[in-house]
C-alpha cells in the first residue's frame, strides 16, 4: 500500500542516516559525493595474514577524483557495522552490484544535500544543533569526518602522513588543521623535546579479538554470503 510504501521509506533514510555517519567516519570518507556515489560493487570484503576481517572501499567518484588506494573500514566493531548495514540493504532489497551503498530505495543515488538536511532536523528536534561549548558552530555531517581524524592523531597516535593518506588530503592540510591536537597527543614531547619517544603507533580500532563480535560478523558474513579474499604481502622493489 502507499502508507506501507512510504513508512518503508521513512524507516530505510533514518537507518540510512544512522550507518552513514558511522560508515563515513570509520573510513574517513568525506560525506559529500566520495560516500553518497560509493556502490556494492565497490566493496571488497578481505582477510588479513592475522585472520581479520575488513572491507575495502574503492572510491571511484568525490572532492579529489578517483582514490588511488581503498578507504578502509577496520577489523572489529566497525567491520559488524558495516555488514549489519548489508543486511539491512538486503532486507530491503537493495543491495544489487549497481546500487548506492548510501542510495534511495530504487538503488540510486541520494544527494549528499538530502542526508545533510534530514540530519540536521534530527538535531534540530533533539537539541543538539550546536558543538558543546561552541554555541555558534552547528554540527554538520562533516563534524564526524573532524572527530574521527582528531581522534587517530590524539588516541591512536597515527603520524601525520598515515592520517593523510587515510583521509584522502594533502600532508600540509592535515598538518595545519590539526596541529593542536599533534600537542596535545604528544605533550611530553613539547615540554622536554629531548625525550627520546617510541615511535610505535597504537591499533587503529579493537580488531576482532572479542570473541562475540567475532561470532556476530561471522553470522552476518554467513547471511550475506560474503566470501574474503586473502591481503597479499606486498613485494617489495
Amino acid at each position: 500500500t502507499a502508507f506501507d510504501s512510504e513508512r518503508a521509506t521513512v524507516v530505510w533514510a533514518r537507518l540510512r542516516l544512522y550507518y552513514f555517519v558511522l560508515i563515513t567516519g570509520h573510513a574517513l570518507l568525506r560525506q559529500g559525493t566520495e560516500a553518497t556515489r560509493l556502490r556494492w560493487s565497490n566493496v571488497r570484503h578481505k582477510v588479513s595474514r592475522e585472520g581479520r576481517h575488513y572491507a575495502e572501499l574503492w572510491v571511484r567518484e568525490g572532492k579529489k577524483g578517483e582514490r588511488d588506494y581503498p578507504a578502509l573500514v577496520p577489523a572489529g566493531k566497525a567491520y559488524k557495522q558495516f555488514l549489519e548495514w548489508a543486511a539491512i540493504a538486503k532486507s530491503f532489497g537493495c543491495l544489487e552490484p549497481e546500487h548506492h551503498i548510501f542510495g534511495s530505495l530504487d538503488g540510486d543515488e541520494a544527494p549528499a544535500h538530502y542526508i545533510g538536511r534530514l540530519h540536521s532536523r534530527f538535531l534540530k528536534a533533539e537539541g543538539h544543533e550546536y558543538h558543546e561549548g561552541q554555541p555558534d558552530t552547528r554540527i554538520t555531517l562533516y563534524s564526524y569526518r573532524h572527530t574521527a581524524i582528531s581522534r587517530r592523531i590524539t588516541e591512536w597516535r597515527w603520524d601525520p602522513l598515515r592520517v593523510a593518506e587515510a583521509a584522502n588530503t594533502s600532508l600540509m592540510t592535515i598538518s595545519k588543521s590539526y596541529a593542536h591536537d599533534w600537542k596535545r597527543a604528544r605533550a611530553d614531547s613539547y615540554v622536554n623535546p629531548f625525550e627520546n619517544h617510541s615511535n610505535e603507533h597504537m591499533e587503529a580500532i579493537a580488531v576482532g579479538k572479542d570473541s562475540q563480535t567475532a561470532r556476530d560478523i561471522a553470522a552476518l558474513q554467513s547471511q550475506l554470503g560474503i566470501t574474503q579474499t586473502p591481503t597479499r604481502k606486498r613485494r617489495k622493489t
